[in-house]
């Protein structure tokens, strides 16, 4: 079976006077995009819940943008194959200033990395190891041209259309300027498996729970759940209308428990949705 060459998709030639390129971040005003929670997020969500299972030992690791920004580097590289081994982990992580609060970084990363590779993926029925085993699917990059007054309110006014008006209302509480020029963004991983695809999302945020309810209502907080439509709307426009996409998936590290589904937000927009969205970029083939 031919397998999909997932390059970089090349934005047009861009006209510096007229046109900005603004990534998801900018966009949603987020300042990190590595998976640490806004203040409001963070102070509602970072103390332990009790009644929680055990979680993996990386969930006791103190939080913060370096350790995000580690392991990302590192999940982009790796295929996934097998656990590393202690000394290619310390190496990996020694290149960081991480300090105080991670010395057991590399157990407890190893732990994380064997239940993540063995967790099965909701939707794609197969393990998170098969779906993600070519490294090439990793940080991609893409670019989606703006329609002319492209806006958060815009987007806010497809949610609502489509039956979300809770989300709609958070969205617009985030301004209304105009946006001109290319949305950017960087897919964490893109899920394959046979010829169904998805996008998958690596968070290292603290949370106080990590069932789905929580999850819920963390990404959609953090407007993650903006992100993932968003980055849906690009892997279909790549793949084409037909493709099998079966959704995105918000991963948060620090709720990896084995034979559980915690710590998997399975992200299904309808195809209404997601074209009403689709709709607020210019045509690929214009």
């Amino acid at each position: 079976e031919e397998e999909t060459d997932f390059n970089y998709v090349e934005a047009p030639t861009i006209n510096p006077i007229v046109w900005r390129v603004t990534s998801f971040s900018q966009l949603t005003r987020e300042k990190n995009a590595k998976g640490e929670a806004s203040k409001s997020s963070r102070e509602e969500s970072t103390t332990p819940d009790p009644a929680q299972p055990t979680l993996n030992r990386f969930a006791a690791l103190r939080g913060g943008a370096a350790l995000g920004t580690a392991v990302h580097d590192f999940l982009e590289k790796w295929d996934f194959a097998s656990v590393p081994d202690v000394a290619t982990l310390e190496k990996h992580f020694s290149g960081y200033s991480l300090g105080k609060g991670y010395e057991d970084i590399t157990p407890a990363s190893a732990d994380m990395l064997d239940h993540l590779r063995e967790a099965v993926l909701p939707g794609m029925d197969c393990s998170v190891e098969e779906a993600c085993r070519t490294p090439k699917t990793s940080e991609w990059q893409f670019h989606l041209p703006a329609m002319s007054g492209f806006s958060v309110s815009k987007i806010a006014k497809v949610f609502r259309d489509h039956g979300d008006g809770e989300y709609a209302d958070s969205l617009e509480s985030l301004g209304s300027d105009a946006l001109e020029g290319f949305l950017q963004g960087f897919i964490d991983k893109i899920a394959a498996h046979g010829s169904a695809y998805g996008v998958i999302d690596w968070k290292t945020n603290q949370l106080a729970a990590y069932d789905q309810e929580s999850l819920r209502k963390a990404a959609r907080a953090s407007h993650y759940w903006l992100q993932t439509h968003l980055y849906l709307v690009a892997l279909k426009r790549y793949l084409g209308p037909q493709a099998d996409i079966r959704g995105a998936w918000l991963v948060y590290l620090r709720g990896i428990q084995q034979g559980t589904p915690n710590s998997f937000l399975h992200i299904q927009p309808s195809a209404d949705l997601l074209q009403g969205l689709d709709q607020l970029f210019t045509s690929p083939n214009a």
